[in-house]
């Protein structure tokens, strides 16, 4: 269902917000820093923040539009919300928490300009699939909590909404919790057909998540697309720090030809695909470059290199690894001085005998070689 959100609001304390963007994904997430502006973008959109100026629209639903007028109450618009502090009515019961939502909606009914997609969200069928069939007479305070973000989830759902936006839903239980709840919440929602918005800053959390991503800088949108494209592909320096890309680096361009571009820096040799989209780039100018972690490949002493490996090939030293449960970060110092953080599955770095002091070799692909535009 499409979403246009085009905001603008300063606060007393200075601050302002400037958000823009569209989507039809089924699964769209709003990435950043805390204080970007993300939780004031979907306040926005459920009506319990009004914007100086913009407009906001789902399908052909105004929500809100400063030009003509149009501010909707939140009980009006047909979107549900699950808080990151979940927001549970602490005097009712949960069967009272999740009926309330239902009322309403049943109240309300469907909106005459609502798409016909699907049926309404069945009660019976949400509480079993969220398994809180056996919470329903229990107090909040009884709750741990992943059982109070589940039923904050069914509230929202019982509203039978056209977006549901969850604010960090995640964030305030432990690992095992969370990695059940991101799967029951994306299937869940594709099974009744309710697309999603969703605001995180983690970025594992970003890239397993969204169909679409959004990123949110200083109150802006700074980059949008598929997840894949903007973490493997981002504009700039601050983007790249943000979705994780912690080997970025400057370099001096020696070559350009046939889309190509062959640079030296810290007195060692690449080559890299250039960026799609064009930019002007011209020999002599500085660079800056970059490679994820998990994109450096450590090659094996014991067997002949690979054709598809043999670019940019370097010798160095591991100076540092932080065995991290199923992955290894590995900090790695060539022999002309540059620094490189590499990871890979604990398996492999078994599997390698790696070790601080030892020398070894590795790849840097040079399509996984990322020449950043606005640097």
């Amino acid at each position: 269902m499409p979403l246009s959100v085009n905001i603008q609001k300063k606060f007393s304390s200075g601050a302002k917000v400037n958000i823009e963007f569209a989507t039809d994904a089924r699964f769209t997430v709003l990435f950043g820093r805390s204080g970007a502006g993300k939780t004031v973008t979907l306040s926005s959109i459920a009506g319990l923040l009004s914007p100086d100026s913009g407009m906001i629209r789902i399908e052909d639903r105004t929500y809100f539009d400063s030009a003509q007028g149009i501010d909707l109450r939140p009980q009006d618009r047909r979107v549900g919300f699950v808080f990151q502090s979940y927001a549970l009515f602490p005097h009712m019961s949960v069967a009272d928490n999740i009926d309330i939502s239902r009322k309403e909606a049943e109240k309300w009914g469907r909106p005459k300009t609502a798409a016909p997609r699907r049926e309404p969200v069945d009660r019976d069928e949400v509480i079993i699939e969220l398994g809180i069939h056996d919470l329903l007479n229990r107090r909040p305070e009884e709750l741990s909590g992943g059982q109070k973000q589940r039923v904050a989830l069914a509230r929202a759902l019982l509203r039978d909404p056209d977006l549901l936006l969850l604010d960090e839903p995640f964030s305030a239980v432990d690992a095992p919790v969370r990695d059940r709840l991101r799967g029951l919440v994306k299937e869940v929602c594709k099974r009744h057909d309710i697309p999603v918005l969703l605001i995180t800053h983690q970025p594992f959390e970003a890239l397993n998540l969204a169909d679409e991503l959004v990123i949110v800088e200083s109150g802006e949108v700074v980059q949008q697309g598929e997840p894949e494209q903007v973490f493997f592909h981002p504009r700039t320096v601050s983007i790249a720090r943000l979705v994780g890309t912690k080997n970025i680096f400057q370099g001096r361009i020696d070559s350009i030809e046939e889309g190509r571009v062959r640079f030296t820096a810290d007195g060692e040799m690449f080559e890299a695909d250039l960026p799609e989209g064009g930019i002007k780039l011209r020999v002599g100018d500085e660079l800056t470059w970059a490679i994820r972690p998990e994109n450096v490949m450590i090659l094996r002493s014991d067997r002949p290199v690979k054709d598809a490996v043999r670019e940019n090939q370097l010798a160095g030293t591991i100076i540092d690894i932080s065995r991290n449960g199923p992955s290894w970060d590995v900090i790695v110092r060539t022999t002309k001085g540059l620094q490189l953080k590499v990871q890979l599955p604990r398996h492999a770095g078994r599997q390698l005998k790696l070790e601080e002091g030892g020398e070894i070799r590795m790849s840097l692909k040079r399509d996984t070689i990322h020449v950043i535009p606005g640097s």
